[in-house]
């Protein structure tokens, strides 16, 4: 997870996970792009929020690019509208986990017009949370990496 607010992260911050060589791992996770309409997509991305929710909390950060866990660059979202792009994630997650999380959703634009979405999940003390999504109904946790 990013050691700030939510709403305090900057650009800087996500270059200085590059710089720093800040690897994925229980509370953080890199997503070159937004999950798609598919159902798989949609099923990745409550899995990976409602493990951080089961866990320790963590941060999703959508626009980043990475190789082996290690973040190496932030090309952005590829959306045209991003408020639209926030309500579909709202959307899901509302409706596809069962008990509901607390996240927070935060775009973070950079010098040369690149945005990149962080979603930050709460650790949760009323779960566990499931997927219950298109009759998957699943538990997910997430696991210390070798590098943590």
């Amino acid at each position: 997870m990013i050691p700030k607010q939510l709403n305090d992260i900057l650009e800087e911050d996500l270059a200085a996970l590059i710089t720093n060589g800040v690897a994925e791992g229980r509370s953080i996770d890199y997503k070159r792009d937004l999950p798609g309409n598919s159902d798989g997509d949609k099923k990745e991305f409550l899995a990976d929020a409602s493990s951080f929710a089961n866990t320790s909390g963590g941060d999703l950060v959508f626009g980043m690019l990475e190789a082996a866990g290690l973040p190496t660059q932030i090309p952005g979202v590829q959306a045209v509208d991003l408020d639209v792009e926030i309500q579909r994630l709202d959307s899901i997650l509302a409706a596809g986990l069962s008990p509901r999380i607390r996240y927070g959703i935060k775009v973070v634009t950079t010098t040369n017009g690149e945005r990149a979405l962080i979603v930050r999940v709460e650790r949760s003390w009323g779960g566990p949370h499931r997927v219950v999504f298109q009759g998957h109904d699943k538990f997910y946790g997430r696991k210390p990496t070798r590098r943590e």
